[in-house]
C-alpha cells in the first residue's frame, strides 16, 4: 500500500469541481478502496473549514452544502499525524 500526505486543495477537489478533480478523485477512490493510506496534519480540518467558509462567503456554495461536505469529510479514513517540526520537510520529501 502506498501512502501520501493529503493536501487540503486535493481534498476539496473530491467534492467540488476543480481543474484537477478527476485526478484527485482517483486518489479518493484508491483511499476508499484500501489501496492508499492518506495522512493529514491536524491543521487539515481547520484549512478545510476555512476553504468552505470562503466558498460560502463568495456565494459559490450554500452553508448547508459546506456543512454536508465537512461532515462527509470527517468520515474519510484519514490518519492524523503531526511530525516533529524539524522532520516535517524530510517527511514531505519522502
Amino acid at each position: 500500500m502506498t501512502g501520501c500526505v493529503l493536501d487540503t486543495s486535493v481534498a476539496m477537489a473530491w467534492y467540488l469541481p476543480e481543474a484537477f478533480s478527476e485526478s484527485a478523485r482517483r486518489y479518493r477512490d484508491r483511499l476508499l478502496g484500501g489501496d492508499l493510506r492518506c495522512v493529514v496534519p491536524g491543521l487539515h480540518y481547520w484549512e478545510l473549514g476555512n476553504v468552505l467558509r470562503t466558498y460560502v462567503r463568495r456565494r459559490e456554495i450554500s452553508a448547508e452544502l459546506a456543512r454536508e461536505i465537512y461532515d462527509l469529510h470527517l468520515d474519510a479514513p484519514l490518519e492524523i499525524a503531526e511530525p516533529e517540526r524539524l522532520r516535517a520537510f524530510d517527511v514531505a520529501m519522502e
